[in-house]
């Protein structure tokens, strides 16, 4: 069995401190640790536990494939290091994606928030506000999950009216986070499948940080995924 490398691409603060890795052949994976030698450590199981979520859904990835690490972009200068810095282009984040990439995308989407939203939906108040000793409580990160995702659709494609008025449905308290959560994948998944060539060759500049088609289905999936982990290790979910 031929093994596959996957390529890292690093952000970190001073001195390799707080790291995350970029896993960019399997657009969504990421690693964190509290320094460069952390995170890299920590890649290898993230990875598997990656493809083995995808391959569950039915997606083609093998899960038990052998493979290895190779760093090949290390940015140590930014404004957000180690948090996925929205200013960071990776020379990867240049190459415009195919349409079966972007449809893979919309699929892996739905399939993580899907899950998240599983994994909250049934939850009691006590559980979705209870604040743990680091970070926020479980309804904090659902809330905050709603706006990125129109953030980064709207930093290449500008505004997307169905995620905007699903927003503005939570904001006057119509409907909760979590249900806001369910409403926006598909209006999420038809708008990424629905792009032009010309919007999926869009180089798209928003204040210090350049973005194009790649780029945000990159931060849309790392995001995604950054958050269900974190709802999922909350909960102890395997």
């Amino acid at each position: 069995m031929t093994e596959r490398t996957y390529d890292l691409y690093l952000e970190s603060g001073p001195k390799r401190r707080k790291t995350m890795v970029h896993v960019l052949g399997l657009l969504g994976c990421i690693a964190n640790g509290p320094t460069t030698e952390d995170a890299l450590e920590r890649t290898p199981e993230a990875i598997r536990r990656y493809l083995r979520f995808i391959a569950e859904r039915g997606g083609r990835l093998d899960a038990e494939a052998p493979f290895r690490t190779l760093v090949v972009e290390h940015v140590t200068e930014g404004q957000w290091l180690g948090n996925g810095d929205p200013t960071i282009m990776f020379g990867r984040d240049e190459v415009v994606p195919t349409k079966a990439e972007i449809a893979s995308c919309a699929e892996r989407f739905g399939w993580i928030r899907a899950d998240t939203v599983s994994m909250v939906g049934g939850l009691e108040d006590e559980q979705l506000l209870a604040k743990p000793k680091v970070g926020r409580p479980i309804a904090g990160i659902v809330e905050h999950l709603v706006e990125p995702t129109r953030f980064y659709l709207r930093n290449v494609l500008g505004p997307v009216e169905d995620l905007n008025e699903v927003a503005a449905q939570m904001r006057r308290g119509g409907i909760t986070p979590t249900e806001a959560l369910a409403a926006m994948i598909e209006p999420t998944a038809q708008r990424l499948i629905s792009m032009t060539v010309e919007e999926r060759s869009r180089r798209v500049p928003h204040g210090a940080a350049l973005w194009t088609a790649r780029k945000m289905l990159r931060r849309l999936l790392e995001h995604e995924w950054e958050h269900h982990e974190e709802i999922a290790r909350r909960l102890d979910v395997a």
